[in-house]
């Protein structure tokens, strides 16, 4: 799969609107090549559709207001489209990403992926969900440091190497330090997940809480409104 990731975290800057702050601009982010599951094996989780509120970052309930993210199936996929939109200053500004959303075992994950054309190449994030209630649902971000844990006590396939420093900081007393990559392929994450679901997720904070919106005219199972939308091809 080049189910590959760099556990040396890189920041990659997806801008727009808090959700994708919180996503990709967050030290310990994990990038993988490719979905957990194609077009295929992934379902359609209308419990997802519909129309949600979502807060802004902490510290910027007053740049960013109206936080609303709307989730869609594309038309004739099982893949989903999320737009999130809010009010930047009093600008409306809107961010889409594609989702593949896939049970394994009792739990549920999804990998999205940006649609910004000004983002080159971007990877797929790996999130697992939760709904903690028909209308309230936490999204948690797979980490870095937790994948590099499950590296070295060997339950996930990785590689590490020694990076040595720059020449003056060498000079200075800096010390190499050590890079871990994943390795596993998608049928190797997937079985992974099914033995050990949880360990690579920080289930104390979620990265993303939605609650659906009053004002939503399509519940669960209702919204299930195909839409036309060219899907980027995956990162190959």
């Amino acid at each position: 799969m080049g189910c590959s990731c760099c556990a040396e975290p890189s920041v990659r800057r997806w801008r727009g609107l808090p959700l994708v702050l919180t996503l990709c601009v967050l030290l310990g982010c994990t990038e993988f090549s490719q979905p957990l599951c194609d077009e295929a094996d992934s379902a359609v989780d209308a419990r997802l559709l519909g129309s949600w509120d979502f807060p802004p970052d902490k510290g910027k309930e007053e740049e960013w207001t109206e936080c609303v993210m709307t989730v869609q199936r594309v038309e004739g996929k099982t893949t989903l489209r999320f737009v999130s939109s809010a009010l930047h200053y009093g600008k409306r500004e809107e961010e889409s990403y594609l989702g593949r959303a896939v049970t394994i075992g009792d739990r549920s994950f999804l990998s999205v992926r940006s649609l910004n054309p000004e983002v080159k190449d971007p990877g797929w994030l790996l999130l697992q969900y939760r709904f903690i209630a028909p209308d309230e649902v936490r999204f948690y971000l797979l980490e870095t440091r937790l994948v590099e844990a499950e590296i070295r006590a060997g339950r996930l396939p990785g590689r590490s190497r020694m990076i040595p420093p720059p020449p003056l900081l060498a000079l200075l007393g800096a010390k190499p330090h050590e890079e871990l990559s994943l390795t596993a392929t998608v049928d190797e994450m997937r079985a992974y997940l099914a033995q050990h679901p949880d360990a690579c997720f920080d289930l104390k904070e979620p990265i993303l809480p939605l609650k659906r919106r009053r004002d939503d005219a399509s519940p669960a199972g209702k919204a299930d409104k195909p839409i036309a939308v060219e899907v980027a091809k995956p990162v190959q």
